[in-house]
């Protein structure tokens, strides 16, 4: 049974006129208690670094969050802890993809699912690496999980992993970027770090990156290797 999807709170979008080239999408899925606001300045910048890229920001809804002691703020789906061992919100998780990949798939018909794509944030990071492991889209030009990591139970869902039977434009063949500082004190460094080591071994095409000293956040350098990393699998030129 397909889950319902959640109730968008805001949707942004750069650049905000849809006049113009438009090569490639790019969406960005914020973390827990923040929204679409907050991460509107990398969003302008990418938009701005590569002309024909739309960048699109959805805001999740204030729902209430175990962690928070069921206290309401914009959230993607209850997180119960913040521990490797922690149980996962699957169902959560499924009415976000079933929110987001709508607009995937509206913007894959305007430029192409090549030309497409998902971006997250901590708990938007989930959100992204749940969209690509369960198959939800096809395969589409870029994945990229920042300060994310996937609790062991989510290994009791199924991890598939990469060989000659996964077909062609499957999204497990969509390469991924992993960023994590080893600062982070909100989602641990050794779980990010974990996470990516579990999917290198299952032949996902991922680049994974750390960066000395960052807590959890994002620091200029990250988005100096997101740019790159844009520019390689979603807009795909040498300039």
């Amino acid at each position: 049974m397909a889950a319902d999807p959640l109730e968008l709170a805001e949707l942004l979008r750069y650049p905000s006129s849809s006049s113009g080239e438009h090569r490639a999408s790019l969406f960005i899925v914020h973390g827990l208690g923040d929204s679409a606001r907050g991460w509107a300045p990398p969003g302008r910048q990418l938009a701005a670094a590569f002309p024909g890229l739309h960048v699109i920001l959805p805001t999740a809804p204030n729902q209430p969050v175990t962690i928070n002691g069921g206290a309401r703020c914009p959230s993607w789906y209850d997180i119960y802890g913040l521990g490797a061992d922690d149980k996962i919100d699957i169902e959560g998780l499924d009415a976000a993809a079933a929110a987001i990949v709508p607009l995937m798939e509206a913007e894959a018909e305007k430029v192409g699912w090549e030309n497409v794509g998902l971006m997250g944030f901590s708990q938007g990071g989930v959100v992204t690496l749940h969209v690509m492991l369960s198959g939800k889209v096809p395969k589409i030009g870029a994945f990229i999980a920042l300060s994310a990591y996937l609790p062991r139970s989510f290994d009791d869902h199924g991890i598939p992993s990469v060989d000659d039977s996964v077909a062609a434009d499957s999204s497990l063949r969509t390469p991924l970027f992993h960023g994590h500082g080893d600062f982070d004190m909100v989602v641990k460094y050794e779980w990010g770090k974990a996470t990516a080591d579990l999917l290198t071994s299952l032949n996902l095409p991922l680049t994974f990156e750390t960066y000395e000293g960052m807590g959890h956040s994002l620091c200029d350098l990250e988005l100096v290797d997101i740019k790159a990393f844009v520019r390689k699998h979603l807009i795909r030129d040498d300039a």
